[in-house]
């Protein structure tokens, strides 16, 4: 008898034994022709019965080594069906073993070609290679590891780009990388790390948490996991475990600047935490000294201007706070030395800790300067629940507006300092103004025109378009894919014709 071999999904090779049976049907095969099949789903040896689908009836041969797959016949007059249920049990054998051989070949090369190139930096195709493995058996441990680090080299690649340039752009796409790398591999603690890495830099701190948790679960000595895990509890304000973990980065490296820093950080804020006094509502927590009545009875006057504004903004933004906002009143001197804020600041707002640091300077002395700051801040932090990445000359923009909404007289002053930085045309573009804050705020002169430009471009998007569209625009932020789609979405008109129009109306 010729030797004989059937190899499903590519070829069939029919033995000759087959043709004594006087079938017409086999007897045109008995010198090796080949039947060609279409694969239609894809599965490893399992050793389960082999299913084949032909003119939609699924039938199950006694393949019991076979293939788990459904395959269509491509090659009309012949009946694949009735070849396999004429095979022998020693043909069958025969077919199985040429079946797991040649797999076995395959999987090798494509392995082998995938470590390649994986070796050679080309992890786009090394994926795909892998990928083709899993097609063939699905279970494979091994191409599963490879495509995971293949993804987890991308991502990393991606996040060494947005280090280069902090383009928050790029942030998606590592998440994504992350976040396949994990799928396929769950046990690399680089994997969870880098996932959590992104999510702290994009400012989900929450998730940053959980992700970098489990990555410390797999390894408690990773200095940058531990850091990061560190840094993301800080704005949270779990000051404890934020110094728990800062303290075990510092034990593996003592000389790490940004450890140190963070942890003198988290020591000093506990440290108020424990000595100031404290008055709670549903909605607020506010922190003050209290080292007499008077401070009490100004703590307890800032709670009622707090509820005030809340209930005044609340509807605005169609937002409830499920939690309450902390705020911490620091006697002046203590507000500049503990938070480093310079000297013209009134307040400033922790997006993450949602927590407002105010001196108390101006309750007395300027009473207005202090209940629009207050207001400012908390206006914040209704931005920031709406859009947690809301840019911050957005973010800053309206912020103002909600504060100084019904200020005819600081609205003018800001529209003709407008008037006059378009004529000098000494302004910054729209998109330019977060990269220039990080120069501006140290500098009273240039944080002014940060502040003006941004109070100017969003009173004129709630003249022109309605306030309710900034919430509007807030909400899109969070779904669209860049700044861009954001402003299209909510003003059919591109950014940068917004601000041409901006510029514009400062001349009429």
């Amino acid at each position: 008898m010729r030797k004989t071999a059937l190899l499903i999904l590519i070829l069939i090779f029919i033995p000759a034994a087959i043709a004594d049976q006087n079938d017409e049907l086999f007897a045109s095969l008995a010198a090796g022709q080949r039947v060609k099949f279409t694969l239609k789903t894809h599965t490893a040896v399992t050793g389960e019965i082999c299913e084949i689908k032909k003119d939609s009836v699924t039938i199950d041969n006694s393949l019991e080594q076979g293939f788990k797959s459904k395959i269509a016949i491509t090659r009309k007059n012949i009946s694949a069906i009735e070849i396999l249920s004429r095979l022998t049990p020693e043909q069958k054998k025969v077919v199985t073993e040429r079946q797991k051989e040649d797999f076995g070949k395959k999987i090798e090369s494509l392995a082998e070609n995938g470590k390649k190139e994986l070796a050679e930096n080309n992890y786009s195709r090394a994926k795909d290679l892998f990928n083709e493995i899993l097609i063939l058996d699905p279970e494979n441990a091994q191409a599963k590891s490879f495509i995971a680090q293949a993804y987890f080299m991308i991502g990393k690649n991606r996040f060494d780009e947005f280090n280069d340039g902090k383009s928050a752009d790029k942030l998606p796409g590592i998440i994504d990388c992350a976040k396949e790398a994990l799928r396929y591999d769950p046990s690399i603690d680089a994997y969870h790390a880098l996932l959590g890495i992104a999510y702290y830099e994009n400012g989900d701190y929450y998730d940053a948490v959980e992700t970098l948790s489990n990555a410390y679960k797999l390894n408690s000595a990773n200095i940058q996991t531990l850091s990061f895990l560190a840094s993301s509890l800080y704005w949270l304000d779990e000051l404890a475990d934020a110094e728990k973990y800062a303290n075990e980065a510092l034990s593996l490296k003592p000389d790490y600047p940004f450890i140190r820093k963070l942890l003198a950080t988290i020591q000093k804020e506990k440290a108020i935490e424990d000595t100031y006094r404290e008055i709670s509502t549903r909605l607020f927590t506010v922190k003050f000294k209290g080292e007499n009545a008077v401070d009490t009875s100004i703590a307890t006057e800032i709670v009622t201007l707090l509820e005030e504004d809340y209930n005044d903004l609340s509807p605005k933004f169609n937002i409830r706070f499920t939690s309450p906002v902390k705020v911490i009143i620091y006697p002046d001197a203590e507000y500049y030395s503990e938070t480093g804020t310079a000297g013209f600041y009134a307040a400033h707002y922790e997006p993450g800790k949602q927590k407002i640091h105010v001196p108390v300077k101006n309750f007395t002395a300027n009473r207005k300067i202090f209940e629009n700051a207050l207001k400012h801040e908390l206006t914040h932090s209704f931005i920031h629940n709406a859009a947690p990445s809301v840019p911050r000359w957005l973010d800053e923009g309206i912020a103002q507006y909600y504060t100084d909404e019904n200020d005819k007289e600081l609205l003018d002053t800001v529209k003709y300092s407008m008037v006059l930085t378009a004529k000098n045309q000494s302004f910054v573009h729209i998109k330019e103004l977060t990269d220039f804050w990080e120069k501006a705020k140290d500098s009273r002169e240039l944080a002014e025109q940060f502040y003006i430009e941004a109070l100017s471009f969003t009173q004129f998007l709630a003249v022109e378009f309605h306030d309710t569209n900034l919430v509007t625009l807030l909400k899109n932020l969070e779904t669209a894919e860049n700044i861009d789609d954001a402003f299209y979405s909510t003003y059919r008109i591109r950014l940068d014709e917004l601000e041409k129009q901006w510029i514009d109306s400062l001349s009429k």
